[in-house]
Parts: C-alpha cells; sequence; structure tokens
C-alpha cells in the first residue's frame, strides 16, 4: 500500500500545507480521500495519475475537503481525458443531495461521460 499525503492544511490559506488531501493506493486501486482545493495539481505534482482514481472517499462535506470535486469531474469531460472505469463517491450521510445540488448548479458539466458514476454513502 503507497499513501501520498496531497494536503494536510485547513480552509485557511497557507504558503506550506494545502487543504486536506490523500491518495491511497494498493495494488491496482487508487482511492483519493478528501479533495481540498489544489488537491489535483498537487497529485499532478507527486505523480498522482488522478484520471485513474477508481472512488474518492469523503470524510465530510466542508468546502475544504471537496473543494476540487468539481473540478476532478469537469476534467474526466475532457476527450483529453476521458475515462471508461467506473468512478465511486464514497462519505457521509448527504451525499447524494450534495451531489444534486452540484448538479444543479453545474449541470452537465459534473454529469458522468462515458464512464458510471456511483454514489455510497458510508455508514
Amino acid at each position: 500500500m503507497e499513501i501520498t499525503i496531497l494536503g494536510s492544511g485547513t480552509a485557511v490559506p497557507d504558503k506550506e500545507r494545502g487543504s486536506p488531501g490523500i491518495a491511497v493506493r494498493s495494488g491496482d486501486t487508487l482511492v483519493l480521500m478528501d479533495l481540498g482545493a489544489g488537491t489535483l495539481q498537487r497529485a499532478a505534482r507527486f505523480g498522482v495519475d488522478v484520471n485513474r482514481v477508481d472512488g474518492v472517499l469523503l470524510s465530510h462535506l466542508h468546502p475544504d475537503h471537496t473543494g476540487d470535486l468539481v473540478p476532478l469531474l469537469f476534467a474526466f469531460r475532457n476527450p483529453e481525458w476521458s475515462r471508461d472505469g467506473a468512478l465511486t463517491l464514497f462519505g457521509p450521510a448527504g451525499l447524494p443531495e450534495f451531489f444534486r445540488n452540484l448538479e444543479a448548479a453545474y449541470g452537465r458539466w459534473v454529469a458522468a461521460k462515458g464512464y458510471r458514476l456511483e454514489i455510497e454513502v458510508l455508514q
């Protein structure tokens, strides 16, 4: 198992620390835990291929833990980043409503295109 800390800070801007984000790889499986703002850029810097992510686990739905979810879903709509494997969003109660609100705000720009998006609430 390989764990890469992509951010360990908070929503408060800090030149040394980014918002929460962790990449966990076990074999061929890649899961991102939390997606604070800047997580995707730091993942690219550290060689984590987020286009190959299998799941995203959101510990809770605060903005400093979800800030890069919309950019991730939007990136998957780019033809150069197209994906065909399923993506599962794992998270707390309220995740389905949270995602519906993102769809209401962003429309097709966050909708899965060419892959299956699943949402699983963790108890």
